[in-house]
Parts: structure tokens; sequence; C-alpha cells
């Protein structure tokens, strides 16, 4: 036969339409147990979003699959499942989430909860990914439940059970205005422990905590601690002989003498707070300041800056980070060689900004548009090989695997960029209580010994490499080579300057966001 066909003989293999099924997929959240418990998971791992995928198992006779890990994926515009199936008589169907595209060859239900207990559970639940996955959802539609071109509704179900704690929080707002800013305080060091094994929550809200667990017939106890981190009171609780089955939900409600109360008290965001990443913040005069912070807020006025998601206006504050970002892993000494303002034009050409006379201080210590300079030089050094080093220190600073990985900003900030001379200006006047600092060199003692101060309280400090000084801009200054000012550097030289260009060791800045 193979002999007998010519080359312009094409067999062209024909789909029959009729096999297509008509896919569905429903979730109807974790099933209460008690009358405390919700009745539907509000999570982000069942609110399914566009591009959520799920796989899809084609088996026969329980032992041959016919279709491995096909991806169907959710289109939020038409509420569907991008993706095609089709009918294979006498096949079960096996349908699971989240999607891991690694999946091997999976014979059932039990197969897939195995893979996920092995390489995707974890008792450290504290992002959203780590919780999703751990979450793992299974539906199986058995062969005579499927017909030819028919209908494939595939109701996920819950293979862990769900322990939710409601944990009393302080909570805040800044207004009674419909755009008020909404923050609570964290909960400090809390720990659970189920069943003799420690647990990393996942806050889903304020106050609100979730661990995933594996069902299991057998008893087991639960206990946590926190702080309260107003009063600086331990809190612990308890819960004997608790059993959880699969798909099955609890929550649990602390309370304790002297908690905070249900309601949300208004209250400005002051200097001198101190900023979660999750947008969360603990009042400057608590006693303790949880785990996680990653700055303080040196202004409640912003430059209206718009954050990463393209989405969030900036207009609550600004946030001096903890810890230096670093350029020093470049071996060349050329850092980055720009000034906000020279008697040397050429660097504001570069970055094409209008230079400001030195002798317009009002202008300089007014100026707050440092992530627009930050942008623009970046885009600079992104093809200038010989001035990397800002862009290599802001580019790494709260990235995973890197040195300051805790210290990384959400979407709904700015993100980290290198602070203007009015901003930095800002830092001195506010957090080192220089009311009259106007943008000269910084020599007070003081001052440096107020802002380190409020750094430690939240496990921040300015930088102890004494080689290097925390420098800003000689502004009002006739200095020959330190005429501008761009760059940020804290540590405990006993002076702290305002200086410039960032020209040899001087490879760190300390970044500022806008939230």
């Amino acid at each position: 036969m193979v002999a007998g066909c010519s080359q312009n003989e094409i067999l062209n293999e024909s789909v029959d339409t009729a096999n297509v099924l008509k896919v569905t997929v429903t979730e109807n959240g974790f099933e209460s147990v008690d009358s405390e418990s919700r009745a539907v998971d509000n999570g982000a791992a069942t609110n399914f979003e566009n591009g959520d995928k799920i796989g899809v198992y084609i088996v026969e006779d329980g032992a041959t699959v016919i279709q491995k890990n096909v991806a169907l994926t959710y289109n939020s515009a038409t509420s569907a499942w991008d993706g095609t199936l089709y009918y294979y008589e006498g096949a079960d169907y096996i349908a699971y989430y989240p999607y891991d595209e690694e999946m091997g060859e999976m014979k059932s239900v039990a197969d897939i909860q195995k893979y996920f207990s092995e390489n995707k559970y974890t008792q450290d639940q504290n992002s959203a990914e780590a919780y999703r996955n751990c979450d793992l959802m299974t539906a199986e539609v058995k062969a005579e439940n499927v017909q030819e071109g028919g209908d494939l509704n595939l109701a996920l179900s819950h293979a862990m059970a769900l322990v939710e704690f409601n944990i009393p929080t302080y909570a805040y707002k800044t207004s009674d205005e419909a755009d008020a800013y909404t923050y609570g305080v964290p909960l400090g060091d809390l720990t659970i422990t189920l069943g003799g094994t420690d647990y990393t929550p996942y806050n889903i809200s304020t106050g609100l905590y979730r661990c995933i667990v594996s069902p299991s017939d057998a008893a087991f106890d639960i206990n946590g601690s926190f702080m309260d981190v107003k009063v600086n009171k331990p809190v612990k609780f308890e819960k004997a002989g608790v059993t959880m089955t699969a798909n099955q939900y609890k929550r649990y409600n602390v309370t304790y003498g002297g908690a905070p109360g249900t309601g949300v008290t208004t209250r400005p965001i002051e200097v001198g707070d101190y900023y979660y990443a999750d947008g969360n913040i603990v009042p400057k005069d608590f006693p303790t300041v949880p785990a996680g912070c990653i700055g303080v807020v040196f202004s409640t006025t912003t430059n209206h800056e718009m954050a990463l998601d393209g989405v969030t206006a900036c207009n609550h504050g600004y946030v001096l980070s903890l810890k230096n970002a670093s350029g020093n892993d470049y071996t060349d000494t050329k850092a980055w060689g720009y000034s906000l303002w020279t008697t040397t034009p050429s660097d504001w050409d570069a970055v094409g900004l209008t230079p400001v006379a030195q002798e317009s201080l009002s202008s300089i210590v007014s100026d707050n548009a440092g992530l627009a300079y930050t942008n623009k030089i970046l885009t600079i050094e992104a093809t200038a090989n010989d001035k990397s080093n800002l862009k290599h220190a802001l580019e790494t600073y709260g990235k995973p695997g890197m040195a300051m990985e805790a210290y990384a900003a959400s979407d709904k900030t700015t993100g980290w960029f290198v602070p203007s001379v009015g901003q930095l200006i800002s830092i001195v006047r506010n957090l080192g209580g220089d009311s009259d600092f106007a943008g000269a060199q910084v020599s007070d003692q003081t001052i440096y010994t107020k802002i380190n101060e409020v750094l430690k309280k939240a496990g921040g400090e300015i930088d102890s490499n004494t080689s290097t000084k925390w420098w800003s801009s000689n502004v009002g200054t006739k200095a020959s080579s330190t005429t501008g000012a761009f760059l940020l550097e804290l540590s405990s030289s006993g002076k702290c300057e305002i200086w410039v260009d960032g020209y040899g060791s001087k490879n760190r800045v300390r970044p500022i966001l806008a939230f």
C-alpha cells in the first residue's frame, strides 16, 4: 500500500466533532462541620482566576492511560475552560488542581494524591503559592457517566482538610472616606502546632490564618501562641481531640482577656510607623515590631506614583528600607555616575533631565521625583556595562534567592528606588528630628542616633561599614567633586554626610518605595 501511493497523495485525519465533550468545572468549597464555620472556602485556591489550569487524565479500566495530563485553562471572559477533551468509550476522566506540568502517568486519584503528598505538600504554607499547592482538589467521572458529545462535569473536591484560626488583631483605617487606607497589625511570634507538627499558616486576611492538613481518623491536638504586640502580652490557645476528614473545614475563634475588639479604629498613618509587604502597618508607639517588617514610613505625602500593578495609586507614604541594596558584586569601580544636580550638565543630558541651578535650593528641597530619575538611569544602565551597579543593586534587592529576599516589595507599591534630594532631606528631617535641615552636610551625631534607633527597633540598622557614610548632597556648597546627589548610604562612621555620585567603593544605596 505504501509503494502504491504517489507523492501527491495526502492522507488527512478527520476529527469527529461529535466526540468533543462539553466540559464544566465546579467546586463547592470545604464542607463546614460546625456552626462557627463558614460553608464556603473564600481563599485564592478555589476562586479560579484567568489563566488557572486543571489537569485531566483519561484512563481505561484503571490501567491504560489514553490521554496524560491534558491542560484546561480558565478563561474569565467566557467563564469557560479552554482546551479540548474527546470521548473515549469505556474510559474514566480524572481531573486535579493545581496543575503541574511535570506530572507523569497517573492512573487514579490515589496516584495523584500520592504525588502531591510527596512533591508538593509542606507545613510552610505562608504564601499563596505554597497554600495552593497544598490544597489539592480532584474529580473523577466514571466511564458509564460519560457519553459521546455529552457533558463532562468535573466536580472538584478537596483532598485535604482545612483548619482556620480567627485571631483578634488591631485593625485601622485612615479615615471614614470610601477610599481610606485600611491596615492591620501582624501578630508577633505566631506558632501553630497540629498533632505535634509545627505549621507556618497562610495569612489570608487580617487576623485570619489557615492550615491545610492531611485527613485522618486519628484525633490530634491543636496548640498555638502569639504576642499581643500592643501590650507585649503572650497569648496561648489550644484544642484537644480534633479529627478531620477530606474536604472538611473547621474554624476556631481565639478569645482572650484584653483582646482588641472587632471594630476598626480610625488612625492616620504616621512618620515612624513600620511597614510590611502585605500593606499592614505597626504604629510607631507599639513596644514590639513583629518579624516581617520591610521598612519605616518617613513621609505621609508622595508624588502620586503608580504601583507596579499598574492600577494602585501610591499616595499614602514613602518607606525607607531597613537595609542597604548593594552593587558591589560588580568588579568595575565606576558605579552609578549620575547626580541630581551638577555643574557638568552632561550627566543630565544623558538621562533627559533639566539641570537645577545650584542656587535654586527651594526647588531641590521639594524635589520628590526619585522614582522618575531612577527609571531613567536604569534605562541607560541596561545598555551601559560600566554603569551597571545601581541596576544590579535594585534588581536583586528583595528577589528570591538573594541575600535581601526578605525585603521584597509587593506589586501594590512602586518597588524599591533611589531617593531624590528632597526625599533624602525628608528622611533627615522627619526621622532624624532636624526640622531645619535644608541639604547641607549632616554632622550632628544625634540625627544619626535617632534614625538608627528607629531602624533597629524593626531589625534594621545603619550600615556598620565605617569606610562609607550616609551620602546625599552637599546642597548649598561648592565642593569640587561633590556637587550633586543621588546616592543614599547609611553607615555608623560617626558622621552622616550628604554627598553624590557613588564612585569607587560607594556602591551601596538605601532604597525607598511609595505605597
